[in-house]
């Protein structure tokens, strides 16, 4: 009867969350059109941070519990996650010209990405590393700024609804996405629990599915409706957020000794540390196979999807199959 209640809580979330990533979808078409703010900013500043709002609350909450292995298992398996699987999807299904401003946030992402491993070289993120990513996304904020300033695209006469509106809708779009992704996160550990899967394994696969799946709903739902570059630019603004914003508020909530845990895996004798050694190189070479491309020929490609989605089906093959 639990296992019932269960099953029926993770649906009513993913209904939750299909009706609320809809609504924010119409919302941020609408604001990119009356305001001439380009989509792909769209995508990578407002959509991306309320999607990112359930990552944010379950990596903070496993920090308070002392669970920091489960709060770094969310941040690095949501990036894989989001471009492992999400984006590997929509590039499968219909790949496009990479558009006006994937360049420079690819290329932010990548960087971010490569300076979080370093910083967590010693197996923990410290006050100084806090300073430096929330130095990063401050950087990261101002150029976006600066790029909406800058780069406008020209506003549209016929606009779908009034600005005032458009983030009454992006509100009402959070908010169900928001409770929907509670629901499925916190049914979706109970299961895993239940199973008596490892923490990291579940903040990796799990939860990291789960608290992924407005990306997930709402870069489909853009694709649908042929709004791709608000779809891209979501992915983009989530990964950088992860990457910076997560690990750097959970760091701060740990008073600078958030620390990498080590687990064992079945092939090895001595425990490493998997998050340094496994999982965020992995979440690298998937963002190099979704960047170099694009960056090179100005669009994406098919192949990209299907090879990063086999990837992604082998990693979480591997990550189980080493349970120890």
């Amino acid at each position: 009867m639990q296992s019932f209640f269960v099953l029926l809580f993770l649906v009513i979330g993913i209904m939750i969350i299909v009706w609320g990533g809809n609504i924010f979808i119409n919302a941020a078409s609408a604001l990119a059109k009356a305001t001439g703010i380009p989509k792909m900013l769209i995508g990578a500043t407002i959509v991306s941070l309320a999607t990112v709002l359930p990552e944010l609350m379950i990596s903070s909450l496993a920090v308070m519990q002392g669970s920091t292995d489960f709060s770094f298992g969310n941040n690095i398996g949501s990036i894989i996650c989001n471009t492992g699987l999400i984006m590997s999807i929509a590039l499968a299904l219909t790949p496009q010209k990479s558009g006006k401003g994937f360049t420079s946030k690819a290329l932010f992402m990548t960087f971010s990405l490569l300076i979080l491993l370093f910083l967590a070289r010693d197996r923990a993120i410290e006050y100084k590393d806090v300073f430096i990513l929330f130095l990063l996304l401050f950087i990261f904020i101002l150029f976006s700024i600066r790029e909406a300033k800058y780069s406008p695209e020209p506003p549209c006469e016929n606009i779908d609804m009034p600005i005032k509106k458009c983030f009454f809708h992006f509100l009402i779009g959070a908010v169900c996405i928001a409770i929907g992704a509670q629901l499925l996160v916190k049914n979706g550990v109970t299961l895993a629990t239940i199973l008596g899967i490892p923490e990291r394994i579940i903040g990796l696969s799990i939860v990291a599915v789960g608290s992924s799946f407005p990306e997930l709903v709402t870069t489909i739902t853009a694709f649908y409706k042929k709004e791709f570059h608000i779809g891209i630019g979501n992915i983009l603004g989530a990964n950088i957020l992860n990457i910076l914003l997560l690990p750097a508020v959970c760091g701060t909530i740990a008073k600078g000794q958030l620390y990498l845990g080590l687990q064992k895996l079945s092939f090895f004798n001595s425990a490493i540390p998997t998050t340094l050694y496994i999982d965020i190189p992995f979440a690298l070479l998937l963002t190099l196979l979704m960047v170099v491309p694009p960056l090179a020929k100005k669009k994406f490609f098919r192949w990209q999807g299907f090879v990063c989605l086999g990837l992604y089906l082998l990693y979480n093959i591997f990550i189980f199959a080493t349970i120890k």
